[in-house]
């Protein structure tokens, strides 16, 4: 794991399938768990996002053995069900991932925007 020896492309079907983007053959593992509100309140932004009152998490383990971009990876995460201050929409917030492969954290993160 960590690099990759050729040049960041995306991959491309034949022409009746169109461009090949996603995560074929994915095994994710994922599990709702509850959580301490002030711990992991501490992982974002106060002025901004405040965690549920329901306290609960989605932690997610992921084998990607042939993705679009960055060839086979796994990751873990952890995905925390959160309120904007000011607005008081909910939304799902994930303040870390970890990868195995320094070009699924490049991608994940420059390109999709994910705190790997």
């Amino acid at each position: 794991p960590g690099s990759w020896p050729d040049r960041f492309t995306l991959s491309e079907a034949n022409a009746e399938e169109g461009p090949k983007y996603g995560w074929s053959k994915a095994a994710i593992f994922s599990l709702t768990v509850p959580v301490d509100q002030a711990s992991a309140q501490s992982w974002l932004p106060d002025a901004l996002l405040t965690v549920t009152s329901n306290s609960t998490a989605r932690v997610f383990v992921a084998w990607y053995p042939d993705s679009f971009c960055c060839g086979p990876y796994h990751e873990i995460g952890i995905v925390l069900n959160v309120t904007h201050v000011k607005s008081g929409i909910t939304a799902a917030h994930c303040p870390w991932m970890l990868v195995d492969s320094d070009r699924s954290m490049i991608a994940g993160r420059e390109v999709l925007g994910f705190p790997k």
